[in-house]
């Protein structure tokens, strides 16, 4: 779907749409305004499409865990948007530091969030909760090293 390339920013906010129907998402150190702004343009641009997906999100270190809580305003643009729109299938996080405090900020979401202590039970949860009811399949091996491809382009 090139109409949604990989984003690459300084600020180490990479995700890639290049595996849909899931969405992947790696954050490594402190994100600006801007990186926010263009990860989050990823999501708003597959809603107002209509695409349907899953996301993983990963959150490297502590900087990164500090930025949960940054999708606020795609939750209230979804929350405006009519009954029936298009809203994610569900978003697992994963903070791979586990001594980050993870921010107690959960706003209030029509889909499932959950938050795991690593990327293996986050994807088998998406392939269970998300992926499996609407007759897809997750690639664990295939996707687990396109996170680590993600982790490598944004630590370059």
């Amino acid at each position: 779907m090139s109409a949604f390339p990989p984003h690459l920013s300084a600020a180490m906010v990479v995700t890639d749409v290049s595996r849909l129907p899931v969405l992947l998402a790696v954050t490594i150190g402190p994100a600006d305004a801007e990186s926010t702004e263009a990860a989050q343009a990823v999501w708003r641009a597959l809603l107002q499409a209509g695409t349907p997906f899953a996301a993983l999100q990963v959150y490297v270190d502590q900087d990164a865990a500090q930025q949960i809580g940054s999708m606020d305003d795609v939750a209230t643009w979804l929350a405006a948007q009519p009954t029936g729109s298009v809203q994610p299938w569900a978003v697992a996080r994963v903070v791979l530091d586990w001594q980050a405090v993870i921010p107690a900020l959960r706003p209030a979401l029509e889909w499932p969030l959950q938050d795991f202590p690593d990327i293996l039970s986050a994807l088998r949860w998406l392939q269970t909760e998300a992926l499996s009811p609407r007759g897809h399949a997750l690639s664990l091996e295939g996707t687990a090293s396109a996170i680590a491809g993600l982790c490598w382009q944004a630590d370059v």
